[in-house]
Formats: structure tokens, sequence, C-alpha cells
């Protein structure tokens, strides 16, 4: 189903709760930072262009994103995306994707570096990682 925004098409994601394939991606190498593993909603659409497709966070950190995408997404092209950090905040960013991978379920991930993300906006992601991290360690929920 489409719905038309302010003349933007926005295509909705499949859910991906429940889908064991993921723990097969390769995504876990070394980092500088660590990422906060999440599955909250995002959008994002292609520069210059006005489809907007909804789907979720794998996981982010304070200078990448690792979205679920649509199979057609290539290296080196740049999004504009709104990320939810909780169902009330959310941020909006540029990025440039360095890297994909399909399933054998043809649903795909794409590794995207976040490209001139303000400090303050790097704050607000670290922040509401460590805030969830540590409800879950204290043993409460993130809600």
């Amino acid at each position: 189903m489409n719905r038309v925004i302010s003349e933007k098409t926005i295509i909705p994601g499949p859910d991906f709760s429940l889908h064991p394939f993921l723990e097969g991606f390769p995504l876990y190498d070394q980092r500088y930072l660590p990422r906060w593993e999440t599955d909250n909603k995002a959008y994002y659409r292609l520069k210059g262009t006005h489809v907007i497709y909804r789907t979720q966070v794998r996981n982010l950190n304070a200078v990448g994103v690792c979205l679920y995408v649509t199979n057609d997404l290539c290296v080196n092209q740049t999004l504009e995306m709104k990320i939810y950090l909780s169902p009330r905040e959310n941020f909006e960013a540029q990025g440039m994707v360095i890297w994909t991978q399909t399933s054998d379920r043809d649903l795909s991930c794409a590794g995207i570096i976040l490209k001139e993300l303000s400090q303050e906006k790097r704050n607000l992601i670290l922040e509401h990682a460590f805030e969830i991290s540590s409800s879950y360690r204290e043993g409460g929920s993130e809600a």
C-alpha cells in the first residue's frame, strides 16, 4: 500500500523482527566505536528522488548505520534518512552507502557512513545508546 505525503511516495518495508538469517551476516568486525543494536524504524530515499522507503535500523553508532534496504542500492549512492532513536526522538542525516549485502531470502542490509553529522546529533545517538543499554543491564525495559 502506497501513501502519498507531500508529493513523496512511502513504500512500507517488510517486518524483519523474526528472521533468523540475520545471525549469518558477517557484520561484526573490529570498530573504533561500538554499535547500538536496535530495531527502530527509519525512512530513507536516494538523494534527488521522491520515493521514500520505510525500514528498520539494524545497528547504529555516531559515525554510521546499518539499515535493511531494497536490493537496488549500490555502493557510493547518497541517501537522505530519518532515523528514530525512540518513538519520540529522531534525527535527519545524509549518508553514503559503503557496502551492501543480500541474503538468500532477498533481504538486504547496507552499511552507511553518516556525512556531516553535527556533534549535537552524534551526542544524541550516544545518549540514547547508553540510556537503553544501561536500562537493559539494570533489568528494565526501553519503553
